[in-house]
């Protein structure tokens, strides 16, 4: 199965155009010079649904994102029935995906910033603001990357008694939802969700209601990795868990949560806000929308925050010294593609698996 990853965003990209070189309609969006989100859609003869597959939201999450749709091309596609219409978003972070980031270039994340009027760019939630200031000098040093060691000392000594002391007073989902729900009032912090759309949100929007218009269904993959244990799914939706469609994405995947506050959600899941899904929901022309995403996790959640804050932190501070520089970006990177095969094939096999449950619970198939 490694056969369908690829070791840069270019050499994806490449495999992507070539795969989809047939596709019936192919759209070119240039977010930069050298950085291209690529959309292909095959249409139905007799088109009443969509199958939207997204990678790259995070942009270095998009090298197993683009493995998944290279993979459903080769061995969904041929069985499609003639009412099934494949829309494939490639790399919708393209910054991302070539730099190895999970942002864009003025680094907001993309899954953070799904909003439909400029208010919404805001936490507006007073408590978690607060924990976020008191988070703040934790997630956003501002120095340069030291002494490996010392920086590990640092982090763990801090966000170790932050989090027993949260799980102890009860505190802890209000944590969670600070640390990696969406933030708006730093934007040299991870997870900022920027102060208004960005331009691959407008993309995306554009894409979604013309291949939806005038469709019964539509159905949305968000491709994902990092959350979770390692090799293992977590499913979400964007659908409430008091609706028919989260019991019909139920009856694919029993342990299916919804992002939005639910007593259904399970502990990998936080608080969501300006989501893909969400937004796809809102946005979609279909009579009936489902919006869902697979994450596979790789480290567990500590582990890979410390990641992102140093991958942050060297971003902000490019002179740190090149010998622990490249210690951060590869660390970085294993923490949302790790180099394993047996992480690689598990993913896929997970993505492949459901995607086939998918197509038979939608009648996607022939």
């Amino acid at each position: 199965m490694q056969t369908y990853y690829t070791e840069s965003y270019q050499q994806a990209r490449e495999h992507f155009l070539a795969a989809t070189a047939n596709a019936d309609q192919k759209f070119q969006d240039t977010i930069a010079e050298d950085l291209t989100i690529d959309t292909a859609v095959f249409t139905a003869r007799d088109p009443r649904t969509v199958l939207l597959i997204v990678s790259g939201t995070h942009g270095v999450e998009g090298y197993s994102g683009s493995a998944v749709q290279l993979r459903f091309l080769e061995h969904f596609l041929p069985h499609l029935n003639d009412q099934t219409t494949l829309v494939l978003i490639h790399a919708l972070n393209p910054y991302g995906f070539a730099r190895d980031r999970r942002v864009n270039a003025h680094n907001v994340d993309l899954n953070r910033a799904f909003h439909d009027h400029q208010e919404a760019y805001t936490t507006a939630n007073p408590a978690l603001d607060a924990a976020l200031d008191g988070l703040h000098p934790l997630i956003a040093p501002k120095r340069p990357r030291g002494n490996p060691a010392l920086e590990t000392f640092r982090f763990y000594a801090r966000i170790l008694p932050t989090v027993i002391r949260a799980k102890l007073t009860g505190t802890y989902p209000a944590l969670k939802n600070a640390l990696a729900g969406g933030q708006y009032r730093y934007p040299d912090a991870p997870f900022y969700g920027g102060n208004g759309r960005p331009k691959e949100v407008e993309v995306f929007g554009r894409i979604l209601r013309e291949v939806t218009a005038g469709q019964a269904q539509c159905l949305v993959l968000d491709c994902h990795t990092g959350l979770g244990k390692r090799g293992e799914a977590v499913y979400f939706t964007a659908n409430g868990d008091n609706t028919e469609a989260f019991k019909r994405l139920q009856k694919i995947e029993p342990t299916f949560t919804s992002i939005a506050p639910s007593d259904t959600q399970n502990q990998e899941i936080y608080e969501a806000k300006g989501s893909l899904v969400q937004y796809a929901i809102r946005h979609s022309q279909a009579k009936q929308t489902y919006a869902f995403g697979l994450d596979i996790g790789t480290i567990s959640n500590i582990p890979l925050l410390y990641r992102i804050v140093a991958e942050n932190q060297l971003h902000h501070y490019p002179n740190t010294p090149e010998t622990i520089a490249q210690q951060v970006r590869e660390d970085f990177r294993e923490g949302f593609y790790p180099s394993e095969a047996k992480w690689r094939n598990d993913a896929l096999g997970l993505y492949t698996r459901f995607l086939g449950k998918v197509a038979v619970e939608f009648g996607l198939v022939n």
